[in-house]
This record gives structure tokens, sequence and C-alpha cells, in this order.
């Protein structure tokens, strides 16, 4: 069973597709478990605001399959913690940013910025195909 159907059935498992809409799905997958369309046409449409930034990599030639699921609360979460960063470290953080070339300062995160960036990000869909690999970046 390929990959794609799996993940179709799954869905119909969790409630998350009904039965006629797990049936297009499928019907999109063609007889060898390629995509007949882009694997992002696969993806139910979300309802909700989005919960996970996820990456997908498939590289079939070689077997290898990675699929990163990072909650989007971890971002908020992060950026309310660096109210506990002590000013000495954060200028020490500061200093590393602009030694890489990222012109930032810490102390000027703010939640309203993160939560644009969120709204942002669940918006973002990305597909690159390559022969038999493929990276999917997306939220769901």
């Amino acid at each position: 069973m390929s990959e794609n159907r799996r993940r179709v059935l799954e869905m119909l498992a969790e409630g998350k597709v009904s039965v006629e809409e797990a049936e297009r799905l499928i019907g999109l997958v063609d007889e060898d478990g390629a995509t007949a369309r882009a694997p992002q046409e696969v993806l139910p449409p979300r309802k909700g605001p989005a919960r996970y930034l996820r990456v997908v990599v498939d590289s079939n030639g070689s077997g290898s399959h990675v699929d990163v699921r990072v909650p989007l609360a971890l971002i908020k979460a992060g950026v309310k913690l660096h109210t506990l960063v002590p000013g000495n470290a954060a200028e020490g953080i500061n200093k590393a940013l602009k030694d890489h070339g990222i012109d930032a300062d810490v102390h000027n995160l703010r939640a309203e910025d993160v939560e644009q960036l969120i709204d942002a990000l669940s918006e973002l869909e990305v597909h690159v195909q390559d022969g038999s690999d493929s990276v999917r970046v997306y939220c769901e």
C-alpha cells in the first residue's frame, strides 16, 4: 500500500475526512502509489487554525523517509522564554546573531510578532519534487 493511500485511510479512521472525501483522495492516487497530482493536493482542507509545522522528506531512491511535526505552540513558548534570559546573556545572543548576519535584538521579541509569524506560516505550503525524491513543508 502506498504512503498516500495509508495517510488517506488514517485520516478517514481519525474522522478528519468523510468517506466521500477519502474516496476522492484515493481516486487521486494512481495504480503505482504515486500521486496523479502534486502530493500537497492529497492533504485535506484544514479546519481551524494551524497547530503544527510539518516537514516530510521522501527519498524513494534510497528508501529514506523523514517526517517531522513541530507544534506551533513551541514557537509561542520560545518567545515567552526570552523574558527569562538575563541581560548579559541576551547581549551575547544578539552578538552571535549579528556575527552570523542576523540583525536582531532578543529584547524586542513580542507575542504579537509571533502571532503574525504563525498566521503567515499557516498559509505556507512548499513542495519540491526531484525525480523520486520529494520534500514537503506545510502546516496542519
